[in-house]
């Protein structure tokens, strides 16, 4: 005797095949989806995407200005009378009135930190980062910045997707919020990335001297034109 499914019948079976298949096709879709939503939630930070753009440090003529230092950097502030307080951390200064303020910290270095944790993930680093950039410190960061959720390509195999996931996870951990700008910059003395400019409520810069350490700076209620002084001002401390 032959018996006829039902409809309902066919469905479930239908149902119960598509979930078989899904069960041993999962090593591939899983991951898949996987990308899919993280390259989604990425793409929801609109700064993730900004990628840094030359910026020219101008020298800018002070009529006043007063020499500070910190942790092996000296550098000038344009400000006729400000209150600095520093210690072994943090450096900080502000105008007479309260206007205008500096904070300097030193960092942590990236690369001897990630290759101190990691000493036997050398490979996985040079994949992720590429072997030029781990010779410094300043070269992972720049690298990190200039990765974004753009470069992924959602329906990628996780292993060609790693790489960028990381470096644009990296760069929101460690930027927070770039604003609506990333400037990149270089002298004889210095090399880093402003975020933000003086039309933002405040201008956070990473920078990395001549020996390669790295120092966050944040600056409130300057001009552009008292940024680029700060900074072309900027050099190892005891130099002429």
């Amino acid at each position: 005797m032959i018996i006829s499914m039902t409809r309902l019948q066919k469905i479930l079976l239908a149902a119960i095949l598509a979930g078989i298949i899904l069960l041993l096709t999962s090593g591939s879709w899983v991951p898949r989806i996987g990308i899919i939503y993280t390259v989604y939630l990425m793409r929801s930070d609109p700064w993730l995407v900004i990628l840094p753009t030359p910026k020219n440090i101008l020298k800018a003529n002070a009529i006043t200005s007063t020499a500070l230092s910190y942790n092996g950097l000296s550098f000038q502030v344009p400000w006729k009378s400000i209150n600095p307080r520093h210690n072994q951390e943090t450096f900080t200064a502000a105008s007479s009135d309260g206007g205008k303020t500096i904070f300097i910290s030193r960092e942590i270095n990236i690369k001897d930190n990630l290759i101190r944790k990691t000493p036997d993930d050398v490979a996985m680093l040079k994949l992720f980062f590429g072997e030029e950039a781990l010779s410094s410190q300043y070269a992972i960061y720049k690298r990190i910045l200039y990765a974004s959720p753009n470069n992924i390509a959602a329906f990628s195999r996780l292993s060609a997707s790693l790489p960028q996931i990381t470096l644009v996870t990296l760069k929101k951990a460690l930027v927070m919020n770039a604003g609506e700008s990333i400037g990149e910059f270089e002298n004889s003395e210095i090399r880093g990335f402003q975020f933000g400019d003086a039309s933002s409520t405040s201008t956070a810069i990473t920078l990395f001297d001549k020996e390669d350490r790295r120092y966050l700076m944040g600056i409130r209620g300057a001009t552009e034109e008292e940024i680029d002084y700060v900074l072309s001002s900027m050099k190892a401390a005891g130099e002429e």
